[in-house]
């Protein structure tokens, strides 16, 4: 049962789907739209760069809480942004928990047991730093 899942988009997508199953009839009738807009062309991209910010964080320790806290607000923001309705708060945030999970649960699959050079380190640190604002960090 366990399988090696390597695209992470269809890892997310997977625990999408699973998470409304979950749901009770009447939550998942309410989250209809939420559930449409984390499925589009423009979530499902930024699930895979939100998935590849993450790996890089974890296989060099660098600012993996500010890349999740960033990711987590974008992908909010998207599901907002791509609703063909009105959508409860509570909705968009069960997406983006679901979304979450399934992004870690990737990642610790995906760096499982790699370690990056220094100089890995550093352009992973480089490209985290161009996509991920300094807002976000803890002070």
């Amino acid at each position: 049962m366990t399988k090696s899942i390597t695209n992470a988009t269809e890892l997310i997508l997977h625990g999408l789907v699973i998470g409304a199953c979950l749901s009770s009839a009447a939550a998942m009738a309410a989250s209809d739209t939420a559930n449409f807009a984390a499925n589009t062309p423009s979530a499902k991209r930024l699930l895979e760069e939100f998935a590849n910010a993450t790996s890089l964080g974890k296989a060099c320790g660098y600012r993996e809480e500010a890349i999740s806290q960033y990711y987590a607000k974008e992908f909010a923001r998207l599901i907002r942004q791509e609703a063909k309705g009105p959508i409860a708060d509570q909705d968009v945030d069960r997406e983006v928990g679901i979304a979450l999970v399934s992004v870690k649960m990737f990642v610790n699959q995906r760096t499982e047991g790699r370690r990056f050079t220094s100089e890995q380190c550093a352009m992973a640190r480089k490209a985290i730093d161009e996509s991920v604002p300094r807002g976000y960090d803890k002070p």
